[in-house]
């Protein structure tokens, strides 16, 4: 006969304390991106692939302008391969948009940052087909934002991984 471990007391949360829920899923991002904005760019196939994770996700849910941290890289041609990004995902509930803002290095020390827009079909992991720019920021131009670097949409594919802490 087995013996059975003693059993453990309940332990009851500390009032005003609540247990969150983390969630990281990965997406991959594959199309074509124009290495200038306008006619005549070297075009190429672009992949980024993302981890994004809501640290709480009740904290995520309730807030009107919530935001994820991003990481991962970016393969494209004519900047490199395997370049590392990293920044946050914030979605815009009342027009249903979520706006991709990733820093990165190009090979030689130049920043650059991804600035990417996709319009959310209902929920946050349906996929969707984001349109992005790299631009260079403090540079001037894209509104101020930077001088445009590249133009480019790709297609959403979820990534093999998905969890819940």
């Amino acid at each position: 006969m087995l013996e059975q471990p003693p059993a453990v007391p309940a332990v009851r949360p500390v009032p005003g304390h609540r247990r969150t829920t983390s969630l990281t899923f990965a997406q991959t991002l594959h199309g074509v991106c124009a290495a200038s904005t306008g006619p005549g760019g070297e075009r190429a196939r672009a992949r980024l692939t993302l981890a994004v994770t809501v640290d709480d996700a009740e904290a995520f849910l309730d807030d009107p302008d919530p935001r994820a941290r991003a990481e991962g890289h970016l393969d494209w041609p004519p900047l490199g391969s395997g370049l590392a990004v990293r920044g946050e995902v914030r979605v815009t509930a009342r027009d249903g948009t979520a706006h991709h803002r990733l820093d990165l290095t190009a090979p030689g020390g130049r920043g650059l940052r991804l600035l990417g827009r996709q319009r959310l079909p209902g929920a946050v992991l349906r996929p969707g087909h984001p349109a992005f720019d790299i631009i260079e920021p403090g540079t001037g131009g894209a509104g101020g934002l930077g001088r445009p670097v590249a133009r480019g949409t790709v297609g959403l594919r979820p990534g093999p991984r998905c969890c819940c802490r």
